[in-house]
């Protein structure tokens, strides 16, 4: 097989690091979506390992907000269009995690720069370090006494419904790319 692919190595020094590892391991690991980065396989033994499909657009974060990893055209290339596109296919990887696979997966980590765009600029999210899965489907809400998500991101109410973190962190998305 001749493919592309990207690896993330994760450190060991921490535990939070090795609990993000194993959560994303287990649950992107069993899911498939179009939207979704596909995690191709992993390796724990002598360091931690991610292998994934590879995006050669790279993350959103540096079309939307030209950081030092874009060249001037790059920040320009984003057409309305490609916008919408990008946006239309993060609500449906959410819309997936939340109701259209076996377990409810609750990513709490929406951002642009968690946001890979393949080479057709179709959006796949990925990171799923500070994902949890809830138990089933008739289950609307999930307690949580952990904080998870990325500052400016984290809706007030994410002590009462964790499933209202991704929808409003979905919405910050959403603004930053119009």
């Amino acid at each position: 097989m001749n493919k592309d692919i990207a690896i993330k190595k994760v450190s060991k020094k921490s535990n939070q690091v090795k609990q993000e590892f194993i959560a994303e391991v287990t649950t992107i690991g069993n899911l498939n979506h179009k939207n979704l980065v596909q995690l191709i396989g992993w390796c724990y033994e002598r360091s931690e390992l991610l292998v994934y499909e590879y995006t050669p657009n790279g993350s959103l974060d540096k079309f939307i907000f030209c950081n030092h990893k874009a060249s001037a055209e790059e920040c320009s290339t984003l057409k309305w269009e490609q916008r919408l596109t990008i946006i239309r296919g993060v609500a449906q990887a959410l819309e997936y995690l939340h109701s259209g696979c076996q377990k409810r997966v609750l990513d709490r980590d929406i951002k642009a720069s968690n946001i890979m765009l393949d080479s057709e600029y179709v959006a796949k999210l990925g990171d799923f370090g500070l994902a949890r899965t809830v138990e089933g489907k008739e289950k609307t809400h999930h307690s949580t006494i952990e904080i998870a998500g990325a500052p400016g991101y984290m809706a007030p109410e994410t002590f009462l419904i964790s499933r209202a973190t991704d929808v409003y962190s979905f919405g910050v998305l959403v603004l930053e790319v119009v």
